[in-house]
């Protein structure tokens, strides 16, 4: 608790400005280079590297011995040209390791006190839908997790909800990218760098002209093989995540090793 309101005081500025905002993730910078943040597609590597940056992120490091890297990166009010260049870079994760990424992190190894919730706005719709299951803990397979995200998204469909009523970690990567448009309206003059995940360290020792020793959290393929089976059965890559697959597979296939589009090229590949 102390902890927490210590955060709370030294971060007050970065609280304050992220309820103003329509949404709490978008595009911050490092190395004077604009990145995308996506959840769960290296965002925790890529902030730890952005945090270091930070003087209160290095005074909290050897203070407390913690990495508060969420409360020291916010995303940039306005994007401009840098460097006489107009790009941005993002990364993509496949989106069936993405999904049991989260529920690994978010419901396996949960070390929280409360169960891992699908949507942060309950109370919107939840009045005529008490039965559907929303909340997760260990006790859950990963079968029951994607089920349960797939039944709700047919309530959202039933109520003309979008995706974003979802908790970031589970939105589409498709979405958040789209999202970017209502906090930077000038984002159509940019161009989009996508890479597929795993070129995030070839990058990041590009961008920082030095060997990049940072581990992203990578799902491990060994005893973890069967969530394909869970996915598959639950069928929630077409009802959820379609567009997402079609991205990476362009993305893996994509002769450069990256894609490169600004945002109304980008919407066209899946018309």
């Amino acid at each position: 608790m102390i902890k927490r309101l210590i955060f709370k005081i030294i971060f007050i500025d970065k609280f304050l400005s992220r309820s103003l905002r329509k949404f709490d993730i978008g595009i911050f910078i490092i190395n004077d280079k604009y990145i995308v943040d996506i959840p769960k597609a290296g965002s925790s590597t890529l902030k730890n590297i952005a945090a270091l940056k930070s003087k209160r992120y290095r005074l909290l490091k050897k203070i407390f011995n913690i990495s508060p890297m969420h409360s020291c990166i916010s995303p940039v009010n306005k994007i401009m040209q840098k460097n006489n260049e107009k790009e941005i870079l993002l990364f993509i994760k496949s989106p069936e390791e993405r999904l049991y990424s989260v529920f690994k992190e978010k419901v396996l190894e949960n070390k929280m006190i409360y169960n891992y919730s699908l949507t942060k706005k309950l109370k919107l719709f939840f009045e005529s839908k008490k039965s559907l299951k929303t909340s997760f803990n260990r006790n859950n397979t990963f079968l029951d997790f994607c089920n349960g995200i797939v039944d709700l998204k047919r309530v959202f469909l039933e109520k003309n909800f979008g995706n974003n009523y979802f908790d970031k970690h589970l939105i589409p990567q498709y979405d958040h990218i789209l999202n970017l448009k209502k906090s930077y309206p000038n984002i159509n003059d940019f161009r989009l760098i996508i890479y597929p995940i795993n070129k995030l360290n070839e990058v990041l020792e590009n961008l920082l002209e030095k060997k990049n020793e940072s581990k992203f959290n990578s799902t491990k393929k060994s005893n973890d093989n069967n969530y394909y089976e869970d996915i598959k059965n639950s069928n929630i890559i077409e009802s959820m995540y379609r567009k997402d697959k079609i991205l990476y597979k362009k993305l893996i296939s994509a002769q450069k090793g990256f894609l490169e589009v600004d945002l109304g090229s980008f919407i066209k590949i899946f018309n």
